[in-house]
């Protein structure tokens, strides 16, 4: 009877893009509840700290009033579950739909977007999956891409015995991500936390390869979490994450697919309702910041990005300015062309035709967004927008009329293979063509790439993203900064959850504790906070606390808490507990030598009774 209950196809959430905290979680407390039920299970009452113990008294008596409970609560959910089905779109619209308003009034510009890349960034799996077969070497894993009924699938397997570094499993693939211009990703769903799967399909190659920066690795990385930061640039009206996950959205993670008018235009409704009257987004006509704030949304990704207090990037709207959801930093003196961490963005600055131009010059007085320019009208197309500016008769006839591409000398494309997104054509328009050689040396301070100077809490924030990877000088520069922030923003979870961190590192943990519960404080479902904070309460003896903070992080998001819960549970002779935290983890990522490991060893836990 529950197969028919499609809580999580269509899990419950109140009205409008971002549902609360309590509506999520209580989404996921109804889900839990559902599972209960269909394992027969009924649970005595509990608080927080107390262990879950299933009601399993044999009274004759309550065998009817168990059954009733359990019917009754069934179609409770049934009912619930069906209300929500009505309110909420049950598949995500294509930019072809969502768009088909606009095309009354703007025919031929539909018409031509609908070829674009930004229109075609992302949709259903099954509608363009190449079938195909690809074995990866170092791994030894064999994954196969079908198209069965209808629906798209990764098939991926090792030969073998789990035991023995077997691996069998396939997937359903919900979404492409990519117009299948460089190539494309697929997304897939496990119990509503979305991933990307480890193999994307190469259009140059025409084949499927490994995602970049996992060629010569020997698992397979199934754990590729996909947060509404990644989606903001391929889809339109992105969700937000259920408060306290990493990449668990509570229902559609998007409402459309590809980049629709409204991503650039904001807002349409009072502008249809009146007919046009009502003026739409026109970014042309904005101040520069607020006009380059709408390419910069996604075609600006630096090396770190840190949402501003209270704020998501996928929150941003057209008109507004990126800057006030969104602070990002490279390192000083990185490079600018070819390799790196680099974008059209950070690149364009550096022209001299920029420098000449100032404002006037923006991403759309070359690029048109609604149109996709073929690739034989390319040279003349692009030539055209550099005599707008060069229309002296040395450039329009003289300069090298035997090469009329003036991209192919003064916007090289060089090649990019290290990270998705980086930089190929060359936006520093060289007046003298150069190839990027290599990596440079790059310094160890971070600056700020849209604004003059950022604030301590956004740079400190930067730099603690650099301590969590070992970078001694990054650890002390963040704990300067976020000290100084912390007295302008002494409620800010975000902030206070860096601050923790950082002085946990340098072994202040009476400061760290304090800090790390004051984050708490501010934002309950700060799981990064209570990650640390149950580690510093394990360091220090209190293991109930640490096994507490864990425990509901776990069930949250898994891997935030995961490893920390399952070896506390292992020290403490809870081996059923310790199986059960890695088995679900390993529902996510089923290759992790790591947690095969550790599974091996649980017969060798701690013989301590659980607490």
């Amino acid at each position: 009877m529950l197969s028919t209950l499609s809580l999580r196809g269509h899990p419950l959430q109140s009205a409008g893009p971002n549902p609360p905290a309590s509506q999520a979680l209580r989404a996921l407390q109804l889900e839990e509840i559902c599972k209960s039920i269909s394992r027969g299970s009924v649970f005595a009452a509990h608080n927080d700290d107390s262990e879950v113990v299933p009601f399993n008294a044999h009274i004759p008596q309550m065998a009817d009033a168990i059954k009733l409970v359990r019917v009754a609560s069934i179609v409770f959910l049934e009912a619930i579950a069906a209300s929500a089905v009505a309110q909420h779109p049950a598949r995500v619209t294509s930019a072809r739909e969502a768009d088909a308003t606009c095309a009354r009034c703007h025919q031929q510009i539909y018409d031509s977007y609908m070829k674009t890349v930004m229109a075609n960034a992302s949709g259903s799996a099954a509608e363009i999956a190449v079938p195909a077969t690809f074995r990866h070497k170092p791994s030894g894993v064999e994954y196969r891409i079908s198209v069965e009924n209808g629906e798209a699938w990764l098939n991926y397997d090792r030969p073998g015995e789990f035991e023995i570094g077997g691996l069998h499993g396939r997937l359903r693939l919900e979404y492409y991500i990519g117009s299948g211009n460089r190539g494309r990703t697929y997304l897939y769903n496990r119990d509503h936390y979305l991933f990307e799967v480890p193999i994307n399909w190469y259009t140059a190659y025409g084949s499927y390869d490994m995602r970049p920066g996992y060629q010569n690795s020997i698992e397979a990385p199934f754990d590729l979490p996909v947060v509404s930061r990644c989606l903001h640039c391929h889809t339109s009206d992105v969700q937000l994450e259920i408060p306290g996950t990493r990449n668990r959205f509570a229902s559609l993670p998007f409402l459309h697919s590809g980049i629709i008018c409204e991503a650039c235009h904001g807002d349409s409704l009072k502008h249809v309702a009146s007919k046009g009257k009502e003026r739409i987004v026109n970014p042309a006509k904005l101040d520069p910041l607020r006009r380059d704030s709408i390419c910069e949304q996604c075609h600006l990704e630096a090396e770190i990005l840190i949402d501003r207090a209270g704020k998501k990037l996928a929150q941003y709207r057209p008109g507004e300015l990126l800057t006030d959801y969104a602070a990002y930093f490279v390192h000083a003196g990185a490079p600018k062309a070819g390799f790196g961490p680099v974008t059209q963005v950070e690149a364009l600055p550096l022209s001299k035709c920029k420098q000449a131009s100032g404002d006037k010059l923006t991403c759309i007085t070359c690029h048109d967004p609604h149109r996709r320019v073929a690739p034989a009208d390319r040279a003349a197309f692009y030539r055209g927008k550099c005599l707008q500016c060069h229309s002296e008769p040395r450039f329009a006839t003289d300069h090298h009329g035997e090469n009329p591409d003036c991209a192919s000398c003064h916007m090289p494309r060089n090649k990019a293979t290290d990270i998705p997104h980086q930089q190929t054509t060359d936006h520093r328009i060289p007046r003298i063509p150069e190839q990027a050689a290599g990596p440079v040396p790059i310094g160890r301070e971070l600056v700020s790439v849209l604004t003059s100077q950022a604030d301590d809490r956004d740079l400190g924030l930067a730099y603690e993203k650099l301590a969590e990877h070992g970078d001694e000088f990054a650890t002390m520069r963040g704990l300067q900064l976020l000290q100084s922030a912390q007295a302008k923003s002494p409620n800010d979870s975000a902030l206070l959850a860096g601050l923790g961190y950082l002085l946990k590192t340098v072994g202040k943990d009476e400061e760290a504790i304090q800090t790390l519960r004051e984050s708490l404080q501010a934002d309950p479902n700060n799981s990064w906070a209570a990650a640390n904070l149950g580690v510093l309460y394990k360091k220090i003896g209190n293991t109930d606390r640490a096994l507490s903070l864990w425990k509901e992080i776990f069930l949250r998001t898994p891997f935030y808490a995961g490893l920390n819960l399952s070896a506390l549970d292992c020290s403490l002779g809870r081996r059923s507990e310790a199986r059960v935290v890695l088995n679900r983890m390993l529902e996510f990522d089923p290759d992790s030598m790591e947690l095969r490991r550790r599974l091996g060893e649980i017969e060798s836990c701690g013989s301590q009774p659980a607490k």
